[in-house]
């Protein structure tokens, strides 16, 4: 009797020995700290036809979403728009696939625009709870092989204000230290040209144009000029003077059965400040209209041909209005080629527009979003692509800095016939 009464003693201690435990460790489940959701990170690249978002494992995460812009941080559009739906734990990648031909309501980016599409990851716990990656990264959709045929360095540099002197022997220094072959100058008119060229010395020369407050200059040791000539382009700064815009067609001084001509054009679109932003978009788009039309009008042989200058891009704010398209996009519609859609692209972090003073500037520094706005472009019609793109940011001479604006140059490939 007395051994039942231990049992059953011992029995009923133990049962409230472990129901206490369940519920101490109930208790303390409440209080220990879940997992968090740890901060996605994005990653990407092009391929062809569009640009591609990858990234790891996220600490929590159970579902993945890719977010995409056609302008940084999101500002187009306006409200956040979805490569994909909420993918599953598993997911490492979405693409985002780019309009393969230029027309009104593509955002502007098919490949030949140069323009990136900004990706930005969300992942979501089991709970619902969402959280963003950092930023918005910038992926350019892979770009075509540019063929074979005859290569060439060529770039646009508006020189502020027709320098002369120490400013004329900057700008030549800079072009020489960069092995340009072919270099279209904006707010130069022929002394400017003559200065540049003489501090070249023996090996170069420039296009004589008459008044005209742009120059093509080139390395005439590599290049003749086959024909030359002006043509007219509307003027919004200064409406009922034209703007007088030169051309040269060069071909090589050693060229070979396959290679062909290629017609340059200097371009310097211009606004009027007064008016709205919208306005000068469309004052822009009507200058680059005008621009094709007589490069076409200059090249009834169908050469391959090259605006290079200082177009002026508005792209603030982020649009695509029928009518009121900047000078850019209106010629990649028209069937140019942004040369920045290169295999290589260098210093695209930094404008193109330096904010110097002919003496001396501060240092440019790069943009958060990791693609800054320009002003000068080369635009291709004929060729295949781009090799590369230079943007000579931070460049002086025996601390001179020569212009308010970097040079930029492309390396690309003259198609054979």
């Amino acid at each position: 009797m007395l051994r039942s009464v231990r049992r059953l003693t011992i029995t009923i201690l133990c049962t409230l020995l472990l129901l206490g435990g369940v519920q101490i460790s109930a208790e303390a489940s409440k209080h220990r700290p879940r997992r968090a959701l740890a901060r996605p990170v994005l990653a990407g690249h092009g391929v062809p036809g569009g640009a591609q978002f990858t990234w790891g494992t996220t600490r929590g995460a159970t579902r993945y979403r890719v977010a995409w812009s056609a302008a940084p941080f999101g500002k187009w559009p306006a409200k956040r728009t979805y490569v994909s739906r909420w993918l599953p734990k598993s997911a490492r990648s979405s693409t985002f696939a780019v309009p393969a031909f230029p027309q009104s309501g593509d955002h502007m980016l098919g490949v030949a625009y140069a323009n990136p599409v900004f990706g930005q990851l969300d992942v979501r716990n089991a709970r619902h709870r969402v959280r963003h990656s950092t930023g918005w990264v910038p992926v350019f959709p892979a770009p075509p092989d540019p063929g074979t045929g005859d290569a060439l360095r060529v770039g646009t540099y508006n020189v502020m204000t027709a320098p002369a002197g120490p400013r004329a022997q900057a700008i030549a220094a800079n072009i020489s230290s960069h092995g340009l072959g072919i270099v279209a100058l904006q707010e130069a008119g022929t002394s400017t040209a003559q200065a540049i060229v003489a501090a070249l010395g023996a090996g170069w020369a420039y296009v004589p144009y008459t008044n005209s407050p742009e120059q093509i200059i080139y390395r005439s040791s590599t290049y003749r000029v086959v024909n030359s000539g002006v043509f007219n382009i509307p003027n919004e700064k200064t409406p009922g003077v034209p703007l007088l815009t030169p051309w040269a067609r060069f071909a090589l001084v050693n060229a070979s059965a396959s290679s062909r001509p290629v017609l340059v054009t200097s371009g310097h679109v211009t606004e009027n400040a007064a008016k709205s932003v919208m306005d000068r978009k469309r004052g822009a788009g009507l200058e680059a209209q005008a621009l094709m039309a007589g490069v076409n009008g200059a090249n009834a042989a169908g050469d391959p041909a090259i605006i290079a200058g200082d177009l002026h891009y508005l792209r603030e704010p982020y649009s695509d209005v029928p009518g009121y398209v900047e000078a850019p996009p209106t010629l990649v519609r028209g069937g140019y080629y942004d040369a920045m859609a290169a295999l290589s692209k260098y210093n695209i972090a930094y404008a193109t527009f330096n904010g110097g003073n002919g003496t001396s500037a501060p240092s440019q520094g790069p943009v958060q979003s990791g693609v800054a706005g320009r002003a000068d472009y080369v635009m291709l019609k004929g060729f295949r692509g781009s090799n590369a793109y230079v943007n000579v940011a931070n460049w002086s001479w025996n601390g001179i800095v020569p212009s308010d604006h970097n040079l930029v140059y492309a390396d690309v490939t003259v198609p054979f016939r």
